[in-house]
């Protein structure tokens, strides 16, 4: 028994030998006149109201449709079409011209050759490379790049497709958006879809995004075979999220990881280093290190699967000895610490200690994870860098 629901192509079935003739016109139904000599009709082979696969070809006219279809009964039967996978209307539905057509049972080679849907081989990237090796501080383009292969699994409304991306030119053109028209300090779900090569009759692979609601809040995504897709419309592809830094550039650096991969996700570095050789601070509250915002590590994350891991590290000596200080790590904050641990150090006039922190953090979308330092609230804690005071860490995207 087949399916009536379209978006469930494993279950349709496929019959030898069922061919009728039709006259209808027009984009409507089509109504089955009976089988042709030595064939049998659909009727005698499929339930009613189960999905169809066709195939109609006018018999004197370049008019021809593949697609799948409802049969019907109203006093005669009809096949009423559902979803047209292909046509000499470059895909839509054949207005039909006066004459008569043959119309068929068929297996659609898109049915037949349809992929794995976990199959995905590429990376979201800012540079030319599927994961970058340096920073790359702006970029107004975002590529999908080949990593493990060359192939990605794209839903057309019926069943997956393997689709590989045209590599002729590199990066590949056809796999690649330009960031343009964007709301800056934005995450943005990004998705893969199938498009007509420019060559031949293949298919590519095109990009597109979609806004989160807020930092942390985005539409529902779908799932499509246990697949995430955009919500109600499995031919997008869920592949990553990116922030933008403006409304036509985004990056990817180790203090700001804005590009996010879903799939074929690789240990990416966080850091940041305070550049002043010394400064003060005495006051027994936390603030942000030397009280300089850019003492913070940006990040998106489209998936909680993983952490976020960062260590914090001070150096720090006092004017008189038995004072306590500490380097702490804030979420969004630079006045709270929420490090999972932190060793307060008593520090002594002859010694440089150096305090650390620890986080593990998975806060869905984009997060700012500030270095902070607190003192003791008597003498002066003097501290220092020397490369040695900063936050680092990784996450996997």
């Amino acid at each position: 028994m087949s399916s009536n629901n379209p978006s469930s192509p494993g279950y349709l079935c496929a019959f030898d030998r069922v061919k009728e003739a039709t006259n209808s016109i027009g984009t409507g139904n089509l109504m089955l006149l009976g089988a042709v000599e030595k064939y049998v009709t659909f009727s005698s082979v499929y339930p009613l109201f189960d999905l169809v696969p066709y195939v109609c070809v006018h018999d004197s006219e370049d008019e021809w449709e593949v697609g799948l279809g409802t049969l019907n009964f109203l006093n005669f039967y009809t096949i009423a079409r559902e979803r047209v996978i292909a046509s000499s209307n470059n895909g839509s539905l054949v207005d039909f011209s006066a004459g008569t057509k043959t119309i068929f049972a068929t297996a659609p080679s898109v049915i037949l050759n349809r992929g794995v849907p976990t199959t995905n081989e590429f990376r979201l990237s800012v540079s030319f490379t599927a994961v970058s090796t340096s920073d790359v501080q702006t970029s107004n383009w975002l590529f999908l790049l080949p990593y493990t292969g060359n192939t990605i699994a794209l839903h057309n409304g019926v069943c997956w497709q393997t689709v590989s991306a045209d590599i002729a030119s590199y990066p590949p053109a056809s796999a690649s958006i330009q960031l343009n028209g964007l709301t800056a300090d934005t995450n943005y779900d990004v998705f893969a879809y199938a498009v007509p090569a420019q060559i031949g009759n293949s298919l590519t692979v095109a990009l597109e995004l979609a806004a989160w609601q807020s930092d942390v809040l985005r539409a529902t995504l779908g799932i499509q075979d246990g697949q995430l897709v955009k919500d109600g419309d499995p031919t997008r592809r869920y592949i990553g999220t990116i922030r933008t830094i403006s409304a036509t550039e985004t990056c990817d650096t180790a203090q700001r990881r804005f590009v996010y991969n879903a799939y074929n996700r690789v240990r990416r570095k966080l850091m940041v280093i305070e550049p002043d050789a010394t400064w003060d601070y005495s006051d027994d509250t936390w603030r942000q290190v030397n009280a300089n915002a850019d003492n913070q590590i940006e990040v998106v994350t489209g998936l909680d699967y993983d952490v976020v891991a960062l260590m914090a590290n001070g150096r720090v000596t006092s004017s008189a000895s038995g004072q306590q200080a500490a380097v702490g790590i804030g979420i969004d904050s630079d006045t709270v610490n929420s490090a999972d641990l932190f060793d307060t150090v008593t520090v002594k006039s002859d010694l440089v200690l150096n305090p650390h922190a620890t986080l593990l953090a998975n806060q869905l979308g984009y997060a700012k994870y500030v270095l902070l330092e607190q003192g003791a609230g008597a003498d002066v804690q003097s501290w220092f860098s020397d490369d040695a005071c900063g936050l680092v860490g990784h996450m996997m995207g």
